[in-house]
């Protein structure tokens, strides 16, 4: 399970705190932080939009949460409390304030109405592959911008957000509802992509188990919450795993010179062999409702349907913005069985 904070987790606090007295100069992004930002950007520009066409070419605003500092990257209206200095390491213009908080942040979210990536520093010992990785996750989010395919967070939830939302995840009739869709999802996100009649039969039984789910609730806004938190977190989890391994095909992609100078102890290589291959990010797909419980099961179920509908309907990702998973499933399958 990854540490994200998820997309959509308003975080208040961090942005309406008021800036703490600077007791230093700003400091400038070290020299492994310029070259982190330079490959993620390189990264995400070359490899996104071989998966989603639409992919904008603008890098969009980041913020980089280091000794004690915020610095915000490409951001088009900071908040007054930061500071603008121009960076050595970047030659552009930058902003930073200082902060105490020493939170581990990988999340999404509007700074000042703006939607934005924001990644703490690589602490000591972590894999700055995986680094780059897990921000292009963030940047996805930025992509798929403020907009939501289903809105579980009004009436009696408008309190709640994706992490407090009180989805019944402690109901076994649930957890074996959703370990039935588990099973599906996961044989067609498996599935050899030309046997037809195994993809459409598959396929046939996801509505089974959907309308299952539903039976078993009389709350429509758990549904959408699952059927939310699929389309974002899940198609998030697919797109930085594709990235990854797109990475780690020499024929696709080359990592910038100074990156690969920096950072000679690993590479997106043995990282997709090592957290992104089939056991640590495809088969745990088959237990949800078992071994994998809680909100990560969406993410898991979500990164499955994606992979699934990459076999049933390919086209599915210029749709991806008005329809659910589970909608575009139906579709693909209709198309099979024609």
């Amino acid at each position: 399970m990854q540490r994200a904070v998820p997309y959509c987790t308003v975080l208040w606090v961090l942005l309406s705190a008021p800036a703490e007295p600077r007791s230093q100069a700003v400091v400038d992004l070290s020299p492994q932080e310029g070259v982190l930002l330079e490959e993620l950007q390189h990264l995400t520009t070359s490899l996104a939009p071989r998966l989603w066409a639409d992919w904008p070419v603008q890098f969009p605003p980041f913020m980089l949460r280091t000794r004690g500092q915020e610095i915000l990257i490409g951001h088009p209206q900071p908040p007054d409390e930061f500071v603008a200095f121009v960076s050595e390491r970047t030659g552009g213009r930058l902003w930073a304030r200082g902060t105490s908080d020493s939170t581990d942040l990988q999340a999404s979210y509007p700074i000042n109405g703006v939607q934005t990536a924001v990644m703490s520093a690589p602490a000591s010992g972590d894999n700055p592959y995986v680094w780059v990785l897990k921000a292009a996750h963030e940047v996805f989010h930025c992509y798929q911008g403020l907009a939501r395919i289903r809105d579980p967070y009004v009436g009696k939830f408008s309190n709640y957000n994706d992490l407090s939302f009180p989805f019944p995840y402690s109901d076994l009739n649930q957890s074996a509802a959703l370990r039935l869709e588990a099973e599906v999802v996961f044989r067609l996100a498996t599935a050899d992509p030309g046997d037809s009649p195994s993809l459409v039969t598959q396929g046939r039984l996801l509505p089974l188990t959907w309308r299952i789910q539903r039976a078993l609730s009389s709350e429509p806004a758990f549904q959408d919450y699952k059927l939310l938190t699929e389309w974002t977190e899940g198609v998030a989890r697919y797109t930085e795993r594709e990235l990854a391994r797109l990475a780690a095909t020499q024929a696709a992609y080359r990592p910038t010179p100074s990156f690969v100078r920096t950072f000679r102890e690993s590479s997106y290589e043995s990282v997709f062999r090592q957290q992104y291959g089939d056991t640590n990010m495809i088969n745990p797909i088959r237990f949800v409702g078992v071994g994998v419980r809680g909100q990560v099961m969406f993410y898991y179920l979500g990164m499955g349907k994606a992979y699934a509908l990459d076999r049933i309907n390919p086209g599915w990702r210029t749709a991806y913005r008005q329809r659910t998973l589970d909608e575009l499933l139906e579709v693909g399958t209709a198309q099979l069985s024609r």
